[in-house]
């Protein structure tokens, strides 16, 4: 971290200053602390833990009764907003944004593989205020490209976020039904999502429904590594990587064969969006599948509409030979209850929101085989 912003902005430093200067990574959760790190302890809680998983500095409200070095400001959000806001001014090179109801983890994962240099993003699914705050603390101009992955479940956060880290590019993912109850209305999840066009500096790639927001707009529909290679293209880069070259985290689309069985793994996340896009996937890769389906998030006052859309979506598709339901209840009449002791067809896509364990659905297909892990590329 920087101690002159630190001290622009009041920030009381109690210990060694080298110990911020030398900050290899930022926590809000003391569990995923790492060596030589800042743990952020927004209620003053598990501090003690943070420190034995290796933190060397404590950004605190309050003076605590510790043995390593402390930054004390009086009110730790704040202090966080505008610290990075001064940080993204100071940085020279391309800052991305990645939007929209589903798809931005895995562009995001995309654009880490195809863009060249050393790049800067947001870890894991963390794409609210508070945590890309924390990711771009360490933001410098030794960074080619900073990736910031913006997510929102109310009105309000994604001009927030956009108002302190001011995309040079906006990529869009899916936009459709997302936090229902939050929003309403899809007329509404537009206008969230559009409202980081205000401080858009350069362009926006995405589907069709948001080109009016932008002065400069590249519309592409359905395909992410389109959008990806639409803005490596917008920053000059000659050389792409094919869409085949790139992995994807696992759960989150990739595929695995294991004892003649092809696996299509969706199972860390589903909306209605997703959903529709695995679909649209079995639909063009044309394999007859056995698809099992967990509970779909985010849906609110929409859910008997949209399980009924679901129910009529999958009797049109040709490919599903069984739809098998995970504390899900879709009619259908290719529904029926998910067992293991069901004779599965070749092809078998799993998709559903991570708090229906479906992730274990898939280990238990592989004999455990399978490394659970949203960072391990396979």
């Amino acid at each position: 971290m920087n101690l002159d912003i630190l001290e622009n902005l009041h920030a009381q430093i109690f210990g060694n200053k080298e110990d911020i200067t030398n900050i290899k990574a930022t926590h809000m959760y003391s569990k995923y602390v790492t060596p030589q790190s800042l743990f952020v302890a927004i209620n003053n809680d598990y501090i003690g833990e943070a420190i034995l998983n290796g933190a060397t500095v404590i950004l605190t409200n309050q003076m605590q009764n510790i043995n390593i070095t402390q930054i004390i400001v009086s009110d730790i959000i704040n202090f966080l907003k505008k610290y990075t806001s001064i940080i993204r001014e100071k940085y020279k090179n391309s800052v991305i944004a990645v939007l929209g109801a589903s798809g931005k983890t895995s562009i995001k994962f995309m654009l880490t593989q195809m863009l060249p240099g050393k790049i800067l993003y947001t870890r894991r699914s963390y794409n609210m205020i508070i945590s890309i705050c924390l990711e771009l603390l360490l933001l410098n101009n030794s960074y080619d490209y900073c990736i910031i992955e913006i997510g929102t479940s109310s009105i309000g956060e994604v001009s927030d976020i956009s108002r302190i880290i001011c995309p040079d590019i906006c990529v869009y993912g899916s936009i459709g039904l997302e936090h229902v109850s939050a929003f309403k209305s899809l007329d509404n999840i537009i206008k969230e999502e559009s409202s980081v066009s205000e401080y858009t500096r350069k362009a926006a790639i995405g589907p069709a429904s948001m080109s009016k927001y932008f002065k400069n707009y590249i519309t592409i529909e359905d395909s992410n590594y389109e959008k990806c290679k639409a803005l490596c293209k917008l920053l000059n880069i000659n050389n792409i990587k094919l869409e085949n070259e790139l992995y994807l985290p696992n759960h989150r689309g990739n595929f695995i064969i294991f004892n003649n069985k092809k696996i299509y793994d969706h199972s860390f996340n589903c909306n209605w969006m997703s959903f529709q896009y695995v679909i649209h996937l079995i639909n063009s890769r044309k394999e007859i599948c056995d698809f099992i389906l967990g509970n779909i998030i985010e849906l609110g006052n929409e859910q008997d509409n949209i399980f009924q859309q679901i129910g009529e979506l999958v009797d049109s598709c040709i490919y599903i030979n069984k739809l098998y339901m995970y504390n899900i209840d879709i009619k259908s009449k290719k529904a029926t209850n998910f067992n293991f002791d069901s004779n599965f067809k070749d092809v078998i896509y799993i998709q559903g929101s991570r708090v229906n364990n479906l992730v274990n659905i898939v280990c238990s297909f592989l004999n455990d085989k399978y490394i659970d892990s949203l960072y391990k590329f396979i």
